[in-house]
């Protein structure tokens, strides 16, 4: 039996409501950790830099005009390319992605199909909180969050496929460990 778009789309959106629910009253500290870094992961940066969205998640944030999303040559199982987004430094963050939601954090799929959660080495030249050892610890309120909201994200195969491709992506950049360091 085929499943209709329409109940697809409707599925990811409510997936994903709830995913943002479970993130939403939770940041990575108690207090604004912006102000270590002068909000670095929320400049907005390059036109060909960004974050990757979740499968699905363009349906919540394409009408959006601060965001801009291109799709990327990177293909899923079901043939969909991810998609990539670049912001201008300046949305609501109520209508963030996932991934600058749970950041400096990333979910991880291990070679053995383990679901787990990782500080993302992508963040090290950006983020004080991965790169400094003098900062303060991720609020465990958050941590918690973020595993509870990928489980859930999890459980929808697109999304597992994504999570598995990204991690094999991240094994990549761990193979270049020069290419994150902080300058």
């Amino acid at each position: 039996m085929q499943i209709p778009k329409d109940y697809r789309k409707n599925s990811k959106i409510e997936l994903y409501s709830k995913a943002y629910r479970i993130l939403d009253q939770v940041t990575p500290l108690t207090t604004d950790c912006g102000l270590l870094c002068s909000k670095a992961c929320c400049d907005g940066g390059e036109d060909d830099l960004g974050m990757y969205l979740f499968p699905g998640e363009e349906l919540i944030i394409s009408d959006l005009s601060y965001f801009r999303i291109m799709p990327t040559e990177i293909q899923l199982q079901n043939g969909c390319h991810l998609l990539l987004i670049n912001c201008d430094g300046k949305c609501d963050r109520s209508f963030r992605p996932l991934s600058c939601r749970i950041f400096p954090l990333t979910p991880y799929l291990t070679y053995q199909q383990t679901l787990t959660l990782d500080m993302d080495i992508r963040a090290n030249g950006i983020c004080p909180l991965v790169s400094d050892k003098k900062a303060p610890p991720l609020n465990p309120d958050f941590i918690k969050a973020v595993r509870k909201a990928l489980r859930l994200l999890a459980k929808d195969p697109e999304i597992l496929n994504f999570i598995e491709i990204l991690s094999r992506i991240l094994d990549e950049y761990a193979q270049l460990p020069d290419l994150f360091v902080k300058i």
